[in-house]
């Protein structure tokens, strides 16, 4: 959202140029310097903060998480 890729009132307009790329899936190792996330913005005004949140959405550790099921639970 602070890319522009998302709405806080239902009248903001969405950046469709805006979003996050992926670059490494969780538990993939990665050397210092390594890209994990590219951002993708139009507007920089909201760059600093966004790049904090993504920052604060990373760890980096010396053992790789738990793995998670991709399917939680299905529903019929």
């Amino acid at each position: 959202m602070r890319l522009g890729a998302g709405r806080e009132q239902v009248g903001d307009v969405i950046d469709l140029g805006a979003g996050i790329i992926v670059l490494k899936k969780p538990g993939t190792a990665v050397a210092a310097g390594d890209p994990v996330l590219e951002l993708h913005y139009n507007d920089d005004r909201q760059l600093a903060d966004a790049v904090r949140l993504a920052e604060s959405a990373i760890e980096v550790g010396s053992t790789p998480p738990p793995a998670h099921p991709l399917v939680i639970e299905h529903v019929t």
